[in-house]
């Protein structure tokens, strides 16, 4: 056999293997399931007047403040810039696992014999919200076709929107909203860039770094994402002193509270509103 035939026959040969791998990893991404419904729905009650403002919210089964998601409405502009910068930089540009982390993670957990790194993107911990499972490495390959997956289905602002909706965020608090309010008293999308810092960083550890628990600890990893989103020509010198001279919520804001009687009624009887 000549040269060039041995070439020809050898790129044949690999491009076959390519399109055989490539529909193999197709076929094994739509037999990987997802959740459906991809949350448990067991959100707590929220009472609005005919104009949609809050009149009462009532805690789920589970006693969390947990509020359902608002279909339609965007994640705030400053939390989800907040959040990208925070937990995965490149977030709008991999489609649900950022490869060259995962490889460069898993060979610095390789060299050091116990996981030093992760390699976790937004998608991944959108999947991990949705079933908690224990941390071994199957139940993390799964989680990574699962993001796969659900980038195909759905768009990078819905699975902002599912992130934000359904993390942790200290106590019994569920979701940027809850959060917004009980920290801060206000909407989210009238958060400041201190406020939407301190929200990005919270779901990442809440049982250890949260206001009430260790708020010293939580405003030193806001501050340092504050000098992030600056040094990323985000926000400007004025606006990283004003964020940081925000002292950390440590208390629970309680929600509104209007017409009490009404919002019970309509609470225990939902269809006769």
């Amino acid at each position: 056999m000549n040269i060039k035939k041995h070439v020809r026959i050898s790129g044949r040969r690999a491009l076959l293997n390519y399109l055989l791998g490539c529909g193999l990893f197709l076929i094994l991404l739509l037999l990987i399931p997802l959740d459906n419904p991809l949350f448990p729905e067991n959100y707590g009650t929220v009472i609005r007047d005919t104009d949609g403002k809050m009149l009462r919210v009532y805690l789920n089964e589970e006693q969390q403040w947990y509020l359902p998601p608002e279909e339609g409405v965007p994640v705030p502009q400053k939390l989800a810039i907040a959040i990208t910068c925070f937990e995965d930089r490149f977030f709008y540009a991999h489609p649900g696992v950022n490869i060259p982390a995962v490889l460069r993670a898993l060979s610095q957990n390789l060299l050091s014999g116990r996981t030093t790194s992760g390699a976790s993107t937004i998608s991944m911990q959108v999947v991990r919200l949705m079933r908690p499972k224990e941390r071994i490495m199957e139940n993390k390959l799964l989680e990574l076709f699962q993001a796969l997956k659900l980038e195909l289905l759905f768009s990078k602002e819905d699975i902002m929107r599912m992130y934000v909706t359904n993390a942790p965020y200290g106590g019994n608090i569920i979701g940027y909203q809850s959060a917004s309010q009980r920290y801060f008293g206000k909407d989210p999308n009238e958060l400041s860039w201190g406020e939407a810092a301190m929200l990005a960083v919270l779901p990442n550890s809440p049982a250890i770094v949260s206001p009430d628990l260790d708020p010293l600890r939580l405003l030193e990893k806001r501050d340092r994402l504050l000098e992030q989103l600056m040094e990323a020509e985000i926000i400007d010198q004025k606006t990283l002193e004003l964020a940081k001279g925000e002292s950390i919520a440590t208390g629970s804001i309680p929600f509104p509270v209007i017409a009490p009687q009404l919002a019970d009624r309509l609470h225990a009887y939902p269809n006769t509103g």
